[in-house]
Formats: C-alpha cells, structure tokens, sequence
C-alpha cells in the first residue's frame, strides 16, 4: 500500500524516484567506458548497483573534479555518454533522495576507452542535488560520471534538458 505524501507508488515520500525499486544494474562492455546513453529530452531512472569502480580520488584529483567533498570516491559508478548539439547550455536534472549522487562531465577521448588520469582535465562537477549546466558551441561527445558521494549505491533520476 501506498502510505506516502506523493503521487507514485512507492513508499518513500520523494515525488519522483523510487528509492526501492530495483532498477536494471550496470552491465557494461569492459571495451567502452559508457555503460548508458543519455539524450536531449530523457528523463530516466538510474541505479549505482553494480556499478564499475574505474575512478576513484586520484581520477577526480588529477581532473580537477574535486569540489567541496573529501571521499575517497571509491564506491560504484555510473557512466554515460552524452553528444551535446553544441546550440547553448545543456541541462542536466539530477533528483537524488535516496543519497547524495555527484554528476561530473568529461570530454569523451574517443574510441570507447575510458579517460586516464592524466589525459583530461574536468569540464564541471555537480556534487549536490539539483542542475548542472554544461555550455558549448559546438557538437563535441562527453562523458557523464554519476557517482555517489559517500560510496554506497543510490537510485536517481536524470533529466536532460537541451535549447
């Protein structure tokens, strides 16, 4: 039964993510980095669970990623491929009441791989809840990081708004 304040049905009292729910997790390709694509229009829900852990401190600290959290980034990520359009600032919603989820974007180095530590520097972290912006004026693949904060994994959703 549905006990909670919203409008879903789940139990939890969040209006959009269902915190128990168990989503499809992480299945990747150990020859490409995104597991998930996102695209201009999507809002999609999102689990951690079984989640890659290719990035940990030392990635955020040589992108220069770190924002006004100290973890070691060790638990279980999520990563994304995204083509902005290159028309203007593109939006990304990220609702997370179930914890905290930091979203971090990269330029995609091409050919599938993931980064190295030392062959990026971050474009913008997010690492509270709400809107990250991501500007560019032209067509350019990124990588999305959605991470959580204090290492455990989370359900969230994402909404990616374009110009």
């Amino acid at each position: 039964t549905d006990t909670d304040t919203d409008t879903d049905t789940d139990t939890d009292t969040d209006p959009d993510v269902d915190c128990d729910a168990s989503l499809p997790a992480v299945s990747s390709d150990p020859d490409e980095c995104a597991s998930d694509v996102l695209r201009c229009g999507d809002i999609l829900d999102f689990t951690l669970e079984g989640g890659t852990t290719d990035f940990d401190v030392d990635s955020y600290t040589a992108w220069q990623c770190l924002g006004a959290y100290s973890t070691d980034w060790s638990g279980p990520e999520r990563v994304f491929s995204f083509e902005h359009p290159g028309n203007g600032t593109v939006q990304f919603q990220v609702t997370d009441p179930c914890g905290q989820v930091s979203l971090t974007a990269l330029y995609d180095p091409g050919s599938g791989a993931c980064p190295s530590e030392s062959s990026q520097v971050c474009e913008i972290t997010r690492a509270s809840s709400g809107l990250m912006n991501l500007f560019d004026s032209t067509d350019r693949d990124y990588l999305l990081i959605a991470d959580s904060v204090d290492g455990d994994a989370y359900n969230f959703q994402i909404e990616v708004i374009c110009p």
